[in-house]
This record gives structure tokens, sequence and C-alpha cells, in this order.
């Protein structure tokens, strides 16, 4: 079955590397008891992935997306990713769980004003397209991107670097994790906020995180693989149910006619799906992949 899908994994690589946008995950694997690395890329409309010893730039290398990927990646702000030449957007989901931990662990109420404006801000892109527009006024993202600022310096006035040991030392001064975060909202600013300025850009990383569920169900399940062979073989036949799913088709019959030796192959089409792609993740088709999320909780 495997070797009957190399056309249709060269076919979707070569797709995924001109799309206009993709969302990239990684997730841990057992490969004869050690661990490796299942990296997902993936739209509405295709899913591949790679199976490899290593997590960072050499996996990502191995996979041949990325490298020639001119796009934008949405992604999670692991640091290889920033190696690559293209545009980047990050997951404000995963901002929006570090903002309630520094909320719960630390009473931090700009975390809470930090969260309440992301969801807002997302919910200005969905009443903007809802009102049929493809951008916001130049004067309400002058005032979105104000908000921001204000509140990463609220944040950094109650997160100070911490004072220098009076002894020097080699490395860096421990930082909180509160001002952690700060400094990368403060730093990628423009890929936080990409999906205020282009409405192709999700507001989460939900289309990775989904794609990327049926490998760490197979690890509950099977433990590990047997072989790198076998992880391989699992990843390419999984990467085309995926993708059949997501156009719709009927999966057992498209694995019939992969044996046959007539798998099927994405349209050039799909490297550019529409938003009302067929799923089977009704979740899919909702605007900017998800629910709408409550807001923080504030702390007790």
């Amino acid at each position: 079955m495997s070797a009957a899908l190399e056309p249709f994994e060269t076919r979707t690589r070569e797709l995924l590397s001109t799309a206009p946008v993709a969302h990239f995950d990684e997730s841990g694997v057992r490969v004869q008891g050690k661990l490796w690395w299942v990296h997902s890329a993936s739209t509405a409309a295709l899913t591949a992935y790679t199976v490899h010893p290593k997590r960072g730039n050499k996996a990502m290398d191995a996979a041949g997306i990325l490298p020639a990927f001119s796009g934008v990646a949405i992604h999670d702000s692991w640091g290889p990713y920033w190696t690559f030449l293209c545009e980047h957007g990050l997951c404000n989901v995963h901002h929006l769980r570090e903002l309630q931990a520094v909320l719960d662990l630390d009473g931090q109420h700009w975390a809470k004003a930090m969260g309440d404006f992301l969801l807002s801000a997302e919910q200005q892109v969905r009443s903007t397209v809802a009102a049929g527009q493809d951008r916001l006024p130049p004067e309400q993202l002058t005032d979105l991107e104000a908000q921001y600022d204000g509140l990463i310096a609220q944040g950094l006035a109650a997160n100070p670097l911490p004072d220098p040991p009076p002894v020097p030392r080699r490395g860096r001064l421990k930082k909180s994790n509160a001002r952690n975060l700060l400094e990368r909202l403060q730093l990628r600013k423009d890929a936080a906020l990409r999906f205020l300025h282009d409405f192709r850009v999700p507001f989460s990383n939900n289309q990775a995180e989904r794609d990327i569920r049926m490998v760490k169900v197979q690890q509950k399940i099977s433990g590990t693989f047997r072989s790198a062979h076998a992880a391989a073989e699992f990843c390419r036949i999984r990467g085309y149910i995926s993708t059949v799913k997501k156009h719709g088709l009927p999966v057992l019959d498209c694995l019939r006619q992969a044996l046959a030796g007539r798998p099927f192959l994405p349209p050039l089409a799909a490297a550019d799906p529409p938003a009302t792609l067929p799923s089977s993740d009704p979740a899919s088709s909702l605007p900017h992949d998800r629910d709408p999320l409550a807001p923080l909780a504030a702390s007790p």
C-alpha cells in the first residue's frame, strides 16, 4: 500500500510547498522504543507527515516543504521554524493558554486584559468577514496595535528584569515565565497579529493540532513502531486517509484505487482551498478554524 501512495505523497508535498498558508506541528512518537518525531504540514485540503529521529531543522529539511515554502507558516513559535525565510503566523490559542497560566499562578491582571484583547480582536475580524469585507480599516488596525503595545508595556512594567547577581556569572539571567512570554509577544508582534492584517491567516494552529491527533491516538494504542520503515509507512498512509477525507471522498474506495495503481492525487487547486471545502471535522468549516473561545477566567 505505502509504495502505491508515493505519487500521492510527491504531489501533496509539492502543493503544500506552494500553499499561501500552511500549518505545521510536531509530536513525539516511539520507534523501536526510542523517541522520534512526527512532523505534520497541512491545510484544509492537504496533509503530509514525516517521521524523523530529530525534532528540529534536520527533520524539517528532510520533510522537504518548509525549505521551499514562501507562504505564511502557522506554528507555535518552536525555534527552528524561525530559520525559514517565509512569513510566519503564531497560534494565539497557545498564547491564551500561557496567559491563563500567568493569571492563575501570579495573579497578573494584564494577562487577562491581553487574553480579552486577543479574543476581541478575533471577533472584530469575524464581524468584518461577515460584513463582506476583506480587511480591517486602517484606523481600526492602528487602534488595535496601540492596545496591544500598551498591554505589553503594562506587563513588562509588572515583570522587570531580574537584578544582576553580586558576583558576575556566565550565561543569561533567569527570567520569569511571564517575562519570557511578554518578550516573545513583543518580538513576534507581526506574527502574533498577522490574522488582523491577512484574513487568510487563522487565529490559531488548530488545523495542525487536529491533523496530528491521530498520531497521538496511534501511540496510545500501539505504544511504539517496531521499525523506522513501519513508522514511515504509517505516516504516508495516514496522510492519504486524512487528505481524501478532507476532500469528502470515501476512504475505502480511495484505498482500493491506490492498490489498483490509481491513487487519488489532489488537484492543483488544493494548494489554495476554498473556505467551504468539505471536511470530516465540522469545526474546520468555521471561520478561523474553531468555535469562539470563552474569555480568560479571573484568578480567585
